[in-house]
């Protein structure tokens, strides 16, 4: 993770499977350490800028793209962490490295700030394939490295692959419309 929600820089996590060959990763820590930032990187790793990671809970509306990604006056700062950007620097993103039968597969989505535009690229390379690797531009929906992460994990399956407690809390706090629409979408 570069410079993503609170980390700034780059951090490596290792999520090795363990000696006992189970295939769950359980993240714990205290409030304010890192444990969501952590998932809503991944879910923007692998589904992008999506509605429900711009359905902010702290404004009470869906962001728009640039907004969710750059932020939004004091109340919203936005997934560039703000250290980051305050420090000039114009490069965020995260990349994710697995092992599938026909090999190693690495998965990069970065944006870059230029001029006060962001540009994003989501660029997928299947180690020991002859291929060329399959590149997504600007938040490409329809690209063929979206279709290739879609394949193995599709957004209706998201909420179980990967599992925030705080959503619960959400679920809970919400009203009867956002309630229904959030339980639909675990049961789906």
């Amino acid at each position: 993770i570069h410079n993503l929600f609170s980390y700034w820089g780059s951090c490596e996590f290792d999520l090795s499977p363990p000696q006992d060959n189970r295939n769950v990763v359980l993240i714990w820590g205290r409030n304010g350490y890192g444990k969501t930032s952590f998932l809503n990187s991944l879910k923007l790793l692998l589904t992008g800028v999506s509605d429900e990671l711009r359905e902010s809970p702290q404004v009470g509306r869906k962001l728009k793209r640039d907004q969710y990604l750059l932020g939004m006056g004091d109340e919203w700062m936005g997934v560039f962490n703000r250290h980051a950007r305050a420090a000039g620097e114009t490069a965020f993103g995260l990349s994710l490295t697995w092992r599938e039968a026909a090999g190693q597969v690495e998965v990069k989505r970065t944006w870059s700030l230029e001029n006060d535009e962001i540009h994003e690229v989501l660029h997928i390379t299947c180690f020991g394939d002859t291929e060329h690797p399959l590149i997504d531009k600007d938040g490409d929906i329809q690209g063929d490295a979206r279709a290739f992460l879609q394949a193995r994990l599709p957004d209706a399956i998201m909420p179980f692959f990967i599992y925030d407690g705080e959503k619960v809390q959400q679920i809970a706090e919400g009203n009867r419309e956002v309630q229904m629409r959030q339980i639909e979408q675990l049961l789906d």
